[in-house]
């Protein structure tokens, strides 16, 4: 719980790093000891009361392994990706505390008994989502785009859309007929994915050539 992510961010902890690099193969140790102890006491996985066949002696096998990991200190790990995989492991050692803590045991367990039903819940989204990309394909498919040039406004149209111009910074760009929006619905994924942006977040940003704007559908000045 002291041991930040990434040392650099806390120069001055609680407890100095020397002492936190002498403990952690102490308690290392220990763990391991009581991870034989009990493997030779129930057996490891094809006995009746095997050690492997409950869910949370796996979490602190998982975790052990971890830990052991980050002791062997493998050459060239340091800054890669697997000393990110081992800070990562880190965070499933505050799950030894959960198994010893009945209450907290219960409501891992019901958020795991949850994981089911959330999947069907999924399936019915992405069916939806199915469903109203091809209605939106149908409406608006083609129909979004305008003149990159903020000065080639409605009733102008693609015809219209030639020639330069100039922006604020007094760059020269040509005049193309594109998409204002950083969504549309000209594919069947595009409009799967603006309508699962829409349902998330309650407003999207762009950066266009042109302008700087929200998904709120306002008319360029």
């Amino acid at each position: 719980m002291i041991d930040p992510p990434y040392r650099d961010l806390n120069p001055n902890p609680v407890v100095s790093y020397y002492i936190m690099d002498l403990l952690n193969p102490i308690f290392t140790f220990v763990f391991s000891v009581e991870f034989a102890v009990r493997v030779l006491g129930q057996g490891l996985l094809f006995t009746q009361g095997a050690y492997l066949k409950s869910g949370w002696n796996r979490i602190d096998t998982v975790v052990l392994i971890f830990a052991w990991l980050e002791e062997m200190r493998i050459p060239g790990m340091e800054g890669g990706g697997l000393s990110k995989i081992l800070r990562m492991g880190r965070a499933m050692k505050p799950l030894r505390l959960m198994k010893r803590n009945k209450s907290m045991r219960h409501v891992i367990d019901a958020l795991l008994g949850t994981l089911q039903p959330l999947g069907y819940v999924i399936i019915f989204l992405m069916f939806t989502l199915v469903i109203f990309s091809c209605i939106a394909m149908g409406l608006f498919g083609g129909r979004l785009f305008k003149c990159n040039d903020p000065a080639n406004v409605y009733p102008n149209g693609k015809r219209e859309c030639a020639g330069i111009w100039f922006s604020d910074s007094g760059v020269m760009m040509p005049s193309s007929w594109e998409n204002p929006y950083f969504f549309d619905f000209d594919s069947f994924f595009s409009s799967m994915l603006s309508l699962f942006q829409m349902s998330c977040f309650k407003y999207i940003r762009y950066e266009s050539s042109s302008s700087l704007s929200m998904c709120s559908n306002r008319p360029s000045s």
